[in-house]
C-alpha cells in the first residue's frame, strides 16, 4: 500500500475518533454526573426540587438511559421527587411524580430485574397509589429475595412491611421478624425503634419475641432508647425494663 494511502488513512481514523469523542463524551460525562447526584442523595443529601427536575430532564434529553446504572440513578431521583413532593404537600404533581416514579421503576427492571430496594419502592408506589391489594405482596416478596441481607434496604422495607403482616404468608412474617432482629443486631436501633413504634400492639409484641438471639449489649441498647426516646412501653426480652426519664 502506498505510503501517502497509508497516512490518507490514518488522518482519516483519527478525525473519526475525534468525532466520535465529540459526541460521545457529553453523554457519557451525563451519566456519571446523575450517578453522582444520586449516590448523593442516597448518602442523604439534600437538593433543590427544581434542580432535580431538571437533571432529569437533561439525562432523558441524551438519550444516554440504557446503561443498569444511569436507569437506577433516575430511579433514585424520581424516588426523590416524589419524596419531595409528599413533604411539600404539592398534590397537584403527586400524581405525574408517581407516574414518572413507576415508569422509571419498569425501565430499570428491563437490564436489573434483581434490584431489591427499588422491587421494594414499586411496591410502595402501588401500594400508595391504588391501596392494598393482595397480589402487591409479591413485588414485597421479591425485594426479600432478591435482597435478604441488605441493612439499608431492611430499614425501609421492615416498616413497610409491619402494616401487611396479617396479610403476609407464614414465611414471610418470620421473615419480617428475623429483619427486625437483624436491624437491632446490626446496632440499627434508631430505626429498628421506628419500626416498633409504628406497628401495632400485636406485632410489636412478635417483633420483640423475636429478639431471643441478639446479642445482650443490643437489646439492652434498643431498651434504653425505647425508654428515652419514645413513649411506647415494651419490655425487651432478658432486659430488666427501667424508669422513664423526664428530662
Amino acid at each position: 500500500m502506498p505510503a501517502w494511502l497509508v497516512r490518507a488513512l490514518a488522518l482519516v481514523l483519527a478525525l473519526a475518533s475525534v468525532c466520535w469523542g465529540v459526541a460521545v463524551f457529553p453523554v457519557v460525562w451525563r451519566g456519571r454526573a446523575i450517578e453522582a447526584t444520586a449516590d448523593l442523595i442516597l448518602q442523604g443529601q439534600r437538593f433543590q426540587t427544581a434542580d432535580i427536575a431538571a437533571e432529569v430532564a437533561r439525562t432523558e434529553a441524551d438519550g444516554f438511559v440504557a446503561k443498569a446504572s444511569v436507569r437506577r440513578s433516575l430511579t433514585t431521583l424520581e424516588l426523590r421527587l416524589v419524596e419531595d413532593a409528599l413533604e411539600q404537600g404539592d398534590r397537584l404533581s403527586l400524581d405525574k411524580r408517581f407516574a414518572a416514579l413507576k415508569s422509571a421503576a419498569v425501565a430499570l427492571f428491563e437490564v436489573d430485574p434483581a434490584d431489591s430496594f427499588f422491587w421494594l419502592i414499586y411496591y410502595w408506589c402501588q401500594l400508595t397509589t391504588e391501596g392494598f391489594s393482595p397480589s402487591q405482596l409479591k413485588l414485597l416478596e421479591l425485594s426479600y429475595d432478591l435482597g435478604p441481607n441488605e441493612g439499608w434496604v431492611a430499614i425501609k422495607r421492615n416498616r413497610l412491611a409491619l402494616p401487611v403482616m396479617s396479610e403476609l404468608p407464614a414465611g414471610m412474617r418470620e421473615r419480617v421478624v428475623e429483619e427486625f432482629a437483624g436491624m437491632v443486631a446490626a446496632g440499627l436501633i434508631v430505626d429498628a425503634a421506628a419500626s416498633l413504634v409504628s406497628a401495632s400492639a400485636p406485632v410489636r409484641e412478635k417483633l420483640l419475641a423475636g429478639l431471643g438471639r441478639v446479642p445482650i449489649a443490643e437489646r439492652e441498647r434498643l431498651a434504653r432508647y425505647l425508654t428515652d426516646a419514645t413513649t411506647i412501653d415494651v419490655v425487651v426480652p432478658g432486659v430488666k425494663p427501667a424508669e422513664k426519664r423526664f428530662y
